[in-house]
Parts: C-alpha cells; structure tokens; sequence
C-alpha cells in the first residue's frame, strides 16, 4: 500500500456517520450471552474510555485514558492514530466521517482531520470538565457538554452546553439551565432538538431554532450519565446511576417506560440503527440488549474484566459494541437476536 493512496481508502471507510433502553429484565437473571462474541481490540493506553462507529459499521474509533485515537477497520486493523496531550474523555464522529471530536481530561475539545491526524480546531469550553460531545446530523455543529464536578453556585454558570460553528471554530451559542455538570448530548435525527443530561439528575430538551429549553425531564434518582434517540426521532433514553434506563417520549416529554435489570450505575446507552433494540453498559460489568418496544430485557451480551463498561456503540449486521476501562479492550458481539426474552 503507497502513502497517496491512503487517503483514499481512508475517505472510503469513514464517509458514514455515527449511530448514536425499560420494565424489564430482573437483576437477579442469569449473564447467559445473547449473540455470538466477536473482535476484541486491545487500545494503546492504560484504559479505554470512548467508542464510536460508522453508519456502515467498517470504521471503528477508540480513545484512551493516554489520549490516543485509534481508527480500526472491523477486521481490527489499524488504519489511523493520533494523540492529544490529555486523557480522552468522549468523542464522536462526523457524519461525513471527515472529523473525529475528542473531550480532554484537560477541558479542551480538540476536532481533528480523520484523515490526517491533525487538529483543525481546539475549542475551549471554559469549563473544568469536559464530559461529552456530539456532531449534528448536518455536520456543522459540534455540541459539547461539562462543567466543574466541584459543584457550588459560583460554579454553576459553566455546567451549561456549548455549540461550536465548525465552519470557522467560534462559539455559536450556550444553553444554561443545568445546575451540576453536564454528562451527556445528543442532537435528534432531524437536527431540530438537543438532549442534555447532567449530575443534577435531569434530561433537558432544547430547541436549536431558539435556543431554548423546551423542557425539563426528570425520573431518575442520580446522575444522568448517557442520553441517546431513537433513529425515528420518537424516543429518547437515558441512562443514570440509579441504575436504570428510562425511556421518553421525545415530543411531549412523557415517560415511556423504564429499564431495570444493571445492578450498578449505567454508564452508556445506544439505541441500534433499525430501532428495534437498545444497548446499554454499566459498572456492574455487563452490556445488556432490550427490546425497544416492549422494553423487556432480552439478556446479557458478555461482560468486561474491568468492572466498568465505559462506551457502547451499535453499527448494522447487528454488530454491538463496548469499551471497557481497566482491562483496556473493545468487545464486539454480533447477530443481535429478533426475539424478545428474558
């Protein structure tokens, strides 16, 4: 393989965006896999902390407590890697697959040329943390979400989320309402409605016409820690440390339906690219898959050794997959089954 025609390749594999839980299962079910295991990645730091995957689901992107991003094909070659100077917190894609976001242990948000390898803009959110991000659906703005886990009133200003324009790297607004750091974003499919979720146990629903708070979202007894839509745009689920998922309708904000059966706190939530199912992690170990419309729990998909899973992300072909923190690995597990059980 030359070095020119890299690019190329590269510009193949990660033109796709990224794809982006109820009364369920009970938590005394037995951990029986519910899909056959498949690639195990090994990152390159002391700790995987982020995860991502294309729309095709051939590019698989990984950060680490070290600051390095690595692009994977899903054969588990490497096809690209880069490294910030502080731990990776989240990233996320663009949908076109040309930009890869990072969120530093160092409060900056880093875009960078996937491509390349190199920085195209370093955003600094002004907030101790930085906690999350996300790329609209249209690509031109990068939202991220943080703020000082200190907490205190004087502090409570920066636990706000930030939009970036990635046309020219400015500040394109802020939206203030938390009252403890913001943990988790996510744009709805259409482009027309933020969710944020925060330390202060409540989901948001912000209006990007008027950026606005449309409302306030509240069912769980502890930190939102994850937020994710429906590819429909319907429903959106949060995930908590309470242990629980719950399940929301996006429009009207009622609640839909809760997902009980993580015996720690849940870390991650994804919803699949058809719809029908959700994946969700926790530090009791597990990633578990429910069904999206009855909200049971359908089992438990495998598990990490590190007692914390810290990402998951779903691509299609039912690939599922999770980052794990100490233990350094991303798991894959594929042929998601159809049927509801227990």
């Amino acid at each position: 393989m030359t070095r020119r025609r890299l690019p190329l390749i590269l510009t193949a594999l990660l033109a796709a965006p990224l794809l982006p839980a109820a009364a369920a299962q009970s938590p005394t079910a037995p951990a029986t896999p519910v899909a056959r295991a498949g690639l195990r990645l090994t990152v390159p730091g002391p700790s995987a902390t982020a995860l991502a995957v294309s729309r095709r689901g051939d590019v698989i992107v990984t950060g680490d407590s070290g600051g390095n991003v690595t692009l994977w094909t899903r054969s588990g070659r490497v096809v690209r890697q880069f490294t910030q100077p502080s731990g990776i917190t989240a990233l996320a894609a663009s949908p076109d697959g040309r930009l890869v976001a990072t969120a530093g242990s160092d409060g900056v948000v880093r875009v960078w040329n996937a491509l390349r390898g190199t920085v195209t803009w370093t955003l600094t959110p002004g907030s101790v943390s930085v906690t999350s991000v996300a790329f609209s659906p249209d690509g031109r703005l990068l939202a991220s979400g943080g703020g000082d886990p200190a907490g205190g009133s004087a502090v409570q200003a920066g636990n706000a989320v930030k939009l970036w324009n990635l046309s020219s790297g400015q500040l394109a607004g802020t939206l203030r309402g938390h009252t403890d750091v913001v943990t988790a974003v996510a744009f709805s499919p259409d482009g027309q409605q933020l969710a944020s979720g925060s330390r202060d146990r409540s989901v948001r629903l912000w209006s990007l016409d008027a950026l606005t708070p449309e409302r306030t979202l509240s069912a769980h007894g502890d930190a939102v820690s994850a937020v994710a839509y429906a590819p429909d745009g319907r429903t959106l689920v949060s995930a908590s440390w309470d242990t629980t998922l719950v399940v929301w309708n996006a429009d009207t904000g009622a609640l839909v339906g809760r997902l009980n059966g993580h015996t720690a706190p849940v870390t991650a939530v994804a919803y699949t690219p058809d719809g029908r199912r959700v994946v969700s992690g926790a530090d009791d170990d597990t990633v578990r898959l429910w069904d999206a419309r009855t909200f049971r729990g359908l089992g438990v998909l495998g598990t990490h050794r590190s007692g914390t899973v810290t990402a998951v992300a779903a691509g299609p072909g039912g690939l599922i997959l999770s980052s794990g923190g100490r233990d350094r690995t991303v798991s894959s597990w594929v042929g998601a089954p159809t049927q509801s059980g227990r």
